[in-house]
């Protein structure tokens, strides 16, 4: 009798311990399958990635949040909340045994500091782990760097392919954002990243109006490059906000970036400068104009923008209705700046003009009389050879003694020109 109760205890014990797996099966299973996909792709990416709210049933499994540290195939650490993706039992052992689609609601991706993907602990040989092909859709993405600095991508819906060890990646929708300057629209970006190297095969960018800018990018082993063109775009999108106060217009032009130099060329279309004390101080001495705001029918030149922050520009060509010309060139560094630019101002119904050759004005050519201004010094003291000039030509001619009370010399030159250079610049 006593055998029997324990055989009897024991068939109850059974009953209930599988009573208690057939009930609590899917809390089971989501227990191993979030251990097991976890560690499996650990060993793939080399990176270390945590699941949470991990659940399954009926064959879905969901994930409330995912957090990847990052690691050498992909940049990183990178969170996701609300993961979907159907994983029969055929996969419950060995969820990466298949192909895996994943849709997911939110994902941002944080870069390292120094900007460049793709870094993060190597992958050790007995842990390299082939990943079958996983097919992610992400609903809103955020892409940003650690520090808070350069651009950011915020909103964009993203769809990421892995197959045989390649990352395929296509975006549309939301904006990329400049630090200072307005944010441009995402119209489509597609890249694939293998082995840490990223090639961008093509972007295309819209500003708040009809401007775009579009090309391709690449990067290998550290080093960016690029080629790119841009047409009707808002020049505040390619000015800090500081010089785009004193231009603007839409600009239209091309530039490759190679071995961290950039180098283009750019004419601006609707152009207008504002608060360039030079161009108000030639106003007033000249016959009492208001040059505060000078539109320009032509504005264009050529530059380059080196590693080291410096940006040069040369064959400058602008011309406003005004009766004002721009030609020549220069450079700006945080160390120093410099310029040789020929400034002329139309003679036509202007005769007092010919009272200041050739004090202030060297020649006449093309109907404008022509001035010659050369610009030194650093960013914070620019120097400039106009001021003693515009005194000068003052107190030598008599027919310009109406204008003197309108200038004040030499101290508002200085910023007169300071300020031209920096406006046409950029910085």
């Amino acid at each position: 009798m006593k055998f029997w109760r324990k055989t009897a205890a024991a068939l109850g014990l059974i009953a209930l311990l599988a009573a208690g797996l057939f009930f609590g099966r899917e809390a089971v299973v989501s227990a191993w399958l979030g251990h097991r996909l976890a560690s499996a792709l650990a060993a793939a990416t080399g990176g270390n990635i945590e699941l949470r709210e991990v659940s399954w049933r009926d064959g879905e499994l969901r994930i409330g949040q995912a957090e990847w540290s990052g690691g050498p195939r992909m940049p990183g650490p990178w969170r996701a909340t609300d993961l979907r993706a159907s994983v029969g039992w055929p996969q419950l052992f060995d969820p990466l045994d298949q192909p895996l689609e994943i849709a997911i609601a939110e994902a941002e991706v944080v870069w390292p500091s120094d900007g460049e993907p793709g870094t993060g602990p190597a992958v050790s040989a007995d842990r390299e782990t082939a990943l079958p092909p996983i097919d992610l859709l992400v609903g809103k993405c955020r892409l940003r760097f650690v520090d808070q600095k350069g651009w950011t991508i915020d909103g964009s819906q993203v769809r990421a392919v892995q197959k045989e060890g390649t990352w395929s990646l296509a975006a549309k929708g939301g904006s990329l954002a400049l630090e200072g300057r307005p944010a441009l629209q995402i119209e489509r970006l597609t890249a694939d990243n293998t082995n840490g190297a990223w090639t961008i095969g093509s972007f295309a960018l819209k500003d708040s109006g009809n401007g775009v800018v579009a090309g391709s990018a690449s990067h290998t082993s550290g080093v960016w490059s690029a080629e790119f063109s841009w047409q009707d775009l808002d020049l505040a999108t390619l000015l800090t906000p500081e010089f785009a106060g004193h231009l603007g217009g839409q600009a239209a032009g091309d530039a490759v970036f190679k071995d961290g130099t950039l180098s283009g060329q750019m004419k601006i279309e609707g152009g207008e400068s504002q608060a360039i004390g030079l161009f108000a101080q030639l106003a007033s001495l000249i016959d009492k104009e208001e040059w505060n705001r000078i539109p320009w029918q032509i504005f264009r030149c050529k530059f380059i923008r080196r590693a080291d922050g410096r940006t040069e520009f040369s064959g400058l060509q602008a011309l406003s209705p005004k009766g004002l010309a721009v030609r020549g060139g220069g450079f700006y560094s945080p160390q120093s700046v410099g310029a040789d630019l020929q400034v002329g101002v139309r003679a036509a119904g202007r005769p007092i003009l010919g009272a200041f050759v050739p004090v202030l004005f060297s020649h006449e050519r093309d109907g404008y009389y022509w001035t010659q201004v050369k610009i030194g010094g650093t960013p914070e003291a620019p120097t400039e050879n106009l001021g003693a000039r515009l005194a000068a030509a003052i107190a030598l001619a008599p027919a310009a003694g109406a204008a003197q009370s309108a200038v004040e010399i030499p101290a508002a030159a200085s910023e007169a020109v300071g300020g031209l250079l920096r406006g046409i610049m950029g910085r």
